[in-house]
């Protein structure tokens, strides 16, 4: 048996990060079907201008690790991942490999077009499940050398450049891109707060 066979595995569990346009008072939180709601002192609904949930567990020092984060409605907490798929009309996914060959470094980003299928969700004792497929369609992979900042951003420009080029997509159409990359920057750049890498 394999030394990480043997660790104990991290207690997981759902992160939610609201944020409000002005100071709010929040006096009671509730969760229903998966739902997840907060409320004034006079029981009235509290709406986030927009949320993140996710997943993730406590390092022993204490800090938080983030598992995945997706956006969400503030409206309509809901906690199930899979129901952000219903935001978009295509999904890509992508990553970034490096390696160091003949005193280069060699960086090469691979995605993949997914048509997602989701079955209707089920809850049971507050927690819902939902079964979904997905059909994937490789893309080229793009390639380039020695950069001079974290690759990752990179590739995911480059992927957006293609999209916005391609007759497929219109500017109407809302594209998701799944990354692995950048995690406690990448609520900012959804917000447009700040860019994907340089200007864009």
């Amino acid at each position: 048996m394999s030394k990480k066979s043997k660790s104990k595995k991290k207690q997981r569990g759902p992160v939610i990060s609201p944020h409000f346009d002005k100071h709010v008072e929040i006096a009671r939180l509730d969760l229903r079907d998966g739902i997840f709601s907060f409320y004034d002192s006079n029981g009235q609904p509290v709406i986030p201008i927009h949320v993140e949930i996710g997943d993730g567990y406590h390092r022993e020092s204490g800090k938080l690790k983030l598992i995945n984060q997706i956006q969400t409605s503030g409206i309509r907490i809901d906690l199930n991942p899979n129901a952000a798929f219903k935001e978009f009309d295509s999904v890509f996914a992508i990553d970034t490999n490096t390696r160091e060959y003949d005193d280069s470094v060699i960086a090469i980003s691979c995605s993949v077009f997914a048509e997602v299928s989701l079955n209707e969700p089920t809850s049971r004792l507050g927690v819902v499940n939902q079964d979904w497929a997905a059909k994937v369609v490789p893309q080229d992979a793009f390639i380039f050398r020695n950069p001079k900042v974290n690759p990752e951003p990179v590739g995911w420009q480059e992927l957006i450049n293609r999209v916005r080029q391609s007759p497929e997509f219109v500017s109407r159409k809302r594209i998701g891109i799944i990354v692995d990359s950048e995690l406690d920057r990448i609520a900012l750049i959804n917000r447009r707060e700040i860019p994907i890498i340089g200007n864009h």
